[in-house]
C-alpha cells in the first residue's frame, strides 16, 4: 500500500523550508488587489433557503493514484462548470503529484463567476497567504496533517486577509480541533488518507457529528448525479467533485441535475 499522503505532505513541507521570502513580505503583496467573493453565505443561502445542494466543481487534471484523468482546456471547463450553477470552482495548485499550478488559479478567476477553493496541502502561513494573492476565494486546511495549532493559526490569518476556510476532516480525532479553529465549513472526505481508496458511506457516519448549523460538505467519490444527492438527503451542503465532470462530456447538465432543489433536510 503507498501512502500518498506522507510522501506528499514531505514534499510540501520542504518546499516550505526552502522558501526563503519572509511573511511580511508576501502579506505586503495582498493590499492591492481585488476583495474576495465570498462562499460560505452563498451556500447557506444555496443550501438553508432554497433548499439546493451545492456542487464545487474541480479542476483536476490528475491524482497520484489514478495518473492522468483528462486534459481539458481549463478556460472551457471552468466556464462549463459556472454555465451549470456551480456554487464554487476548486482549484488544485499542487503541481508535483497534481500537475496544478497557482497559474491555474489565475486563469480560473478570470473565467469563473463564483468562489474559488485553492485546493492544495498548506503547511505554512505563507501558502494562506499565497492563495489569497492568487486569486482564491476559501482556502482549503487538512485537520490529519496540521497541528491544532496550526488549524487555528492558519484559519484566523485566511480570515484576517477576508478569505473563508474550509477545513477538511477524514476521522472524528479532528473534529475538536477543527471546530475550535472556526471554520466557516467542514469538508468530510471519504477518501482513505494512506490508500486514497473510497468509501461512500463514511461521509454520511461523519456528517452526523456535526453541529446542525456548520455547514458541510462531502468530497471525493461522488461518481453519479444519484451519489451526490445522496449525500444531499444525509443532510450535507454541498459536494467537491473532480474525476466525474472532469470525464464527463456535458459537466454542465451534471451539475444542473445535481442541483435542482430538494426537499428540507
Amino acid at each position: 500500500m503507498v501512502d500518498y499522503l506522507e510522501a506528499i505532505v514531505a514534499h510540501h513541507r520542504a518546499q516550505a523550508a526552502n522558501d526563503v521570502r519572509l511573511l511580511r513580505d508576501v502579506l505586503d503583496s495582498v493590499p492591492d488587489i481585488p476583495a474576495p467573493r465570498g462562499f460560505a453565505n452563498n451556500l447557506r443561502t444555496c443550501s438553508r433557503v432554497e433548499g439546493r445542494l451545492g456542487v464545487i466543481a474541480e479542476y483536476k487534471r490528475r491524482s497520484p493514484s489514478r495518473g492522468v484523468i483528462a486534459d481539458r482546456e481549463i478556460t472551457a471547463q471552468v466556464a462549463a462548470y459556472c454555465e451549470g450553477g456551480a456554487i464554487g470552482v476548486s482549484v488544485l495548485t499542487d503541481v508535483e503529484y497534481f500537475a496544478g499550478s497557482l497559474d491555474d488559479l489565475e486563469v480560473t478567476r478570470r473565467v469563473a463567476n463564483v468562489a474559488l477553493l485553492r485546493k492544495d496541502f498548506v503547511v505554512d502561513a505563507r501558502d494562506v497567504v499565497d492563495a489569497r494573492i492568487h486569486g482564491a476565494d476559501m482556502v482549503l486546511l487538512i485537520a490529519a496533517i496540521l497541528t491544532p495549532g496550526q488549524l487555528r493559526e492558519f484559519s484566523t490569518l485566511a480570515h484576517e486577509l477576508s478569505l473563508d476556510v474550509l477545513i477538511e476532516i477524514h476521522s472524528l480525532d479532528h473534529l475538536e480541533a477543527t471546530l475550535a479553529a472556526s471554520p466557516d465549513v467542514v469538508g468530510i472526505n471519504q477518501r482513505d488518507l494512506v490508500s486514497f481508496s473510497v468509501d461512500t458511506d463514511h461521509a454520511g457516519r461523519l456528517r452526523s457529528h456535526l453541529p446542525n448549523d456548520v455547514l458541510s460538505v462531502a468530497e471525493s467519490g461522488v461518481t453519479s448525479v444519484e451519489d451526490a444527492l445522496r449525500l444531499r438527503q444525509v443532510g450535507f451542503d454541498a459536494v467537491l467533485i473532480g474525476e466525474m465532470l472532469m470525464c464527463s462530456e456535458n459537466p454542465a447538465d451534471l451539475i444542473k441535475k445535481m442541483t435542482t432543489p430538494t426537499p428540507d433536510i
